[in-house]
């Protein structure tokens, strides 16, 4: 039987807060989050919600979707997109944090039996004053440019490629990963993309190696080496 966490649903103010419990319930560093882990238990809070009939807020649906794209980018080989997303996912986590403690400690010290008054026109000062440095900006810039490309719908001609050409079918990865393992008695899963020119075949390979996992035909170690397990019996040929 699947045990749930034992969560108070009410102190939780939204997505960040219920990461940032998870994160300190495992003990683990925000610069260093392992998605699997925390998505895993992620998605038993959200559970939790349903078998309750809790009506489940729009964002914690929208960060449990943002969970799985990290997660599904960190699976693919040699790819930086994963790692970026998990970054900004920590900066932000960071940013939350910060603002959280900020706001514990004005509740410390707020009295709500005090008499305020309207505060006073003050003349906004419009000139920037603070100087940096042009690789600075630039970084910023390039930041804010990459939020904004992510947050926008894909555009036909990047579906061009794949659309206008046959895709190299997974049968064919199928034939290059048993080759290769057939002469290597251990290889590495870098190591099978070696002879990948085009993406497609890339994603070939990687069809390939999962299906071939899941049959156990392909006997992956925990340092990621894999393994050809002789099997006449499989369909999957030479």
């Amino acid at each position: 039987m699947t045990q749930h966490p034992t969560l108070k649903v009410e102190t939780f103010e939204g997505p960040l807060d219920l990461l940032l419990y998870l994160i300190a319930k495992n003990k683990v560093s925000i610069l260093d989050i392992p998605i699997a882990d925390i998505f895993e238990q992620y998605t038993q809070y959200i559970d939790f919600l349903r078998e309750d009939n809790i009506e489940i807020a729009s964002d914690f649906l929208e960060m449990a979707a943002r969970l799985i794209y990290i997660k599904t980018a960190m699976l693919l080989p040699k790819n930086e997109e994963g790692d970026q997303l998990k970054q900004e996912l920590a900066r932000e986590l960071m940013e939350y944090q910060v603002c959280r403690v900020a706001a514990e400690k004005l509740r410390e010290i707020a009295v709500f039996d005090t008499f305020t008054r309207e505060p006073s026109e003050i003349e906004v000062d419009k000139q920037y004053t603070r100087t940096h440095e042009i690789t600075m900006l630039m970084a910023a810039y390039l930041t804010i440019l990459g939020r904004a490309k992510r947050r926008l719908p894909p555009k036909e001609s990047d579906f061009t490629e794949y659309v206008a050409k046959p895709a190299v079918p997974v049968a064919w990865g199928v034939y290059s990963v048993i080759k290769q393992l057939k002469h290597r008695k251990h290889a590495s899963i870098e190591k099978l993309f070696a002879d990948c020119t085009k993406r497609d075949q890339m994603i070939a390979v990687f069809m390939a190696l999962l299906e071939l996992v899941k049959a156990g035909r392909v006997i992956m170690e925990n340092d990621f080496t894999l393994t050809l397990r002789e099997n006449k019996g499989n369909n999957y040929g030479d």
